[in-house]
């Protein structure tokens, strides 16, 4: 299948930090940042933005807009450098790309992502991206939730409540350090309005990555949030908390994927263990019901076999005699006679 190569002029722009914006690029991208603004009127609408939010939680605010708004439904994105470098997938020739702003160069530049399902590759690779995710089963709530109180020298009963009070830690402890509306022109009521508003998309984003339920207040004032300054501030400080909260919850989700590997492991040790033992004893059960069933056909005068009994003294505390049983290797001779061929006692 045709795929860009890393030789490509247009992968070379990208591996040098981006492509320099236009200025057709930036009213383009500007005007889909603004639609996706225009577009929350509901709590559905916003909980559609938080769900991009959550999967590409790494990426900056205003990436995750743009990413919303070209595609809802992206799961996996890359660079062109990192699919072909990192990952080892290609980006299959001809396919669109969502651009987004290069945030960390210091010129004004954009790049474009591709997704997963527009790359090919080895299966090898495939599995390595989807390493990547992560979840919280419900089965792993409960040891989860032990592994959070414990580092963090807790005795929370829910997770839920863990959950809830260390959103709030962390909203009160970087809007302390930090006004982050204080060089834009918004009043006391509205940014109490958007206060609330970024508390419930917290919650909403860390209840839904642990598969809990959580539900939006219905009373929440969208019109504070129309302001494409005011909301790109508000929606940093929602991820940049997130963010944080899921690298807590990601280390503990790991340890507990290890210790149940290292449980299965030992597991499938003592079931390989058991069936061995089981195989082993199996396999005297079938020798000695052979020898038994050779004894008979010897007893029958069936086998090439004869059986001589020897009968030892009787002891000296008048126990009574035990039998010691020689099996003798004969062989047939012609003339009817029996020739020993050796006399090895097994």
């Amino acid at each position: 299948m045709a795929r860009y190569t890393t030789c490509s002029p247009m992968a070379n722009k990208l591996k040098k930090g981006g492509i320099i914006i236009s200025k057709d690029k930036i009213k383009e991208l500007e005007s889909k940042y603004q639609q996706a603004v225009e577009n929350i009127k509901t709590i559905e609408d916003l909980k559609s933005l938080l769900d991009t939010a959550i999967k590409f939680n790494k990426y900056p605010f205003d990436n995750i807009v743009l990413i919303h708004n070209q595609n809802p439904n992206a799961e996996f994105l890359a660079t062109i450098d990192i699919w072909n470098n990192n990952v080892g997938r290609q980006v299959n020739k001809g396919t669109k790309g969502l651009a987004v702003l290069e945030i960390e160069n210091p010129r004004p530049t954009y790049k474009y992502l591709f997704e997963l399902k527009n790359t090919n590759g080895s299966y090898a690779s495939y599995k390595k991206v989807l390493d990547y995710k992560w979840e919280v089963k419900e089965e792993d709530k409960q040891q989860l939730l032990k592994n959070l109180n414990k580092t963090l020298k807790e005795d929370y009963e829910f997770l839920s409540d863990y959950l809830y009070n260390r959103a709030l830690e962390k909203i009160a402890k970087i809007t302390e350090e930090y006004d982050y509306f204080q060089n834009i022109e918004i009043d006391e009521k509205t940014k109490n309005n958007v206060y609330n508003i970024l508390i419930e998309c917290i919650f909403y984003m860390i209840f839904k990555k642990c598969n809990t339920d959580f539900q939006f207040p219905n009373n929440l004032d969208f019109d504070s949030i129309k302001d494409i300054k005011v909301f790109s501030k508000m929606g940093s400080l929602v991820t940049d908390i997130a963010r944080e909260i899921f690298s807590e919850l990601f280390i503990q989700v790991k340890l507990i994927e290890k210790e149940r590997e290292r449980k299965g492991e030992l597991q499938n040790g003592r079931e390989t263990e058991r069936s061995n033992e089981t195989g082993n004893s199996r396999r005297q059960n079938d020798d000695r019901n052979d020898t038994d069933r050779l004894g008979d056909r010897i007893l029958r005068g069936q086998g090439n076999r004869t059986m001589v009994s020897d009968v030892r003294a009787i002891g000296g505390n008048g126990d009574r005699a035990e039998p010691i049983t020689l099996w003798s290797d004969v062989e047939r001779v012609p003339n009817g006679e029996q020739k020993a061929r050796d006399n090895n006692i097994s």
